[in-house]
């Protein structure tokens, strides 16, 4: 018997095949063994759908990838990479509000997803809710403390509050932390230096950039 496929179904095993793994897993700070369930998009119906989403993602038709991830979230509301992609996309579109809701559903079930993390602190950021981002980025760093633009960031949002020693200690930590992203860091450092009108400290800053 010969077996006939739509175009359309063809299309969406192509995505299948080379959906990131990261759609499908929260991201962690080392590799975990068996990912939870939750982490996945389980249900046959809503992966079709969350297919035609990322589908449409590729495609910058980010309406209609908001459509089909509410479709499959309706089938597998529990699904961290469905509450992850509609995060992501209500981010980009500048909907704190939904962007907020998503990933603090990701984080009520699992308190050490960094990518919930990072969207919040974000969010937070973008809201001017300075202290609970920091409390956000905080939380990243000590999930994973190489991560140095979380440093950074607590670091100038510190700054912002005029905290100037308290960011200058974040950020030498950060370049401490993160050697691979030290030039970028003592960029920051000399940023927030110029701002206090160090300016010898500043152009050093800037040197060891």
């Amino acid at each position: 018997m010969i077996l006939r496929m739509s175009v359309g179904a063809v299309s969406l095993l192509s995505i299948a095949a080379c959906v990131p793994a990261a759609l499908h897993a929260t991201e962690r700070g080392g590799v975990s063994g068996k990912t939870p369930v939750n982490e996945r998009v389980q249900e046959p119906k809503a992966y079709y759908h969350f297919l035609r989403g990322y589908q449409s993602e590729l495609a910058n038709e980010t309406g209609l990838a908001l459509e089909e991830y509410q479709k499959a979230l309706a089938i597998d509301p529990t699904s961290f990479a469905l509450h992850l992609r509609l995060a992501t996309i209500y981010q980009n579109r500048g909907d704190h509000g939904q962007a907020q809701a998503h990933a603090e559903r990701v984080l009520a079930q699992d308190a050490s997803n960094l990518q919930a993390l990072h969207i919040l602190a974000a969010e937070a950021a973008a809201t001017t809710q300075t202290e609970r981002a920091i409390e956000y980025y905080n939380r990243i760093v000590a999930l994973q403390p190489q991560d140095g633009q979380a440093y950074y960031s607590i670091g100038m949002l510190l700054a912002g509050l005029k905290r100037y020693d308290e960011a200058e200690r974040i950020l030498r930590q950060g370049i401490a932390a993160a050697p691979a992203s030290a030039p970028v860091g003592y960029i920051y450092l000399g940023h927030i230096l110029v701002g206090q009108k160090a300016w010898d400290r500043a152009a050093q800053a800037y040197r060891d950039a």
